[in-house]
């Protein structure tokens, strides 16, 4: 017999990751609905921000509410030194240079 702990552990740890999940695909949804642009890069700077949570968090020892301030500071700057370097050049350009830089900017942040 499953202990009853143990089942809401996982409905609670399936709550967090689809609240994660859903906060992306907002994400997704508002930079293709105001802009009209698939963003391939988002999902990268999802991830640069929770390893940067992390690494405050478990490796420096700050507390969660400062490495939070700070993670969110450092993955706002990294968004928009991605759309100065990459993307406010291409404002004017065809769709399709956009979406090839939008690859790039998300093989770039991968390696």
């Amino acid at each position: 017999m499953v202990e009853f702990s143990l089942i809401l552990q996982v409905l609670i740890n399936g709550l967090i990751a689809g609240g994660i999940l859903a906060l992306v695909s907002v994400g997704y949804t508002l930079i293709y609905g105001i802009l009209r642009f698939i963003n391939f890069a988002h999902g990268e700077v999802v991830t640069t921000g929770a390893f940067l949570l992390f690494f405050f968090f478990s490796q420096l020892n700050l507390p969660l509410p400062i490495a939070a301030v700070m993670t969110v500071g450092l993955t706002s700057l990294v968004g928009l030194t991605i759309n100065h370097f990459v993307y406010s050049a291409l404002r004017n350009a065809p769709s399709l240079s956009l979406l090839v830089a939008a690859i790039a900017a998300s093989l770039i942040i991968q390696a």
